[in-house]
């Protein structure tokens, strides 16, 4: 499980991509949402939704991986 962002890969730099959204909820029609998003960013580029897995993580200093998954499980 995990959650989505909406990624705006620009035409003249698509090597520095920028996040344009973090959804906890996927919509139910991705075209439609992405084209909604990008007529409010007003920025030329390639949108695209990205899934975060929670599983291929890493902490550093690695020392904070235990407090953090201690108080994610706490709350």
């Amino acid at each position: 499980m995990g959650d989505h962002v909406v990624l705006r890969f620009p035409f003249n730099d698509p090597d520095k991509p920028e996040v344009v959204d973090v959804l906890a909820n996927v919509p139910v029609d991705w075209k439609e949402y992405l084209k909604k998003r990008a007529d409010e960013v007003q920025k030329e580029g390639r949108y695209i939704p990205a899934n975060i897995l929670y599983d291929e993580d890493y902490y550093h200093p690695e020392s904070m991986e235990k407090i953090h998954k201690k108080a994610e499980k706490d709350s």
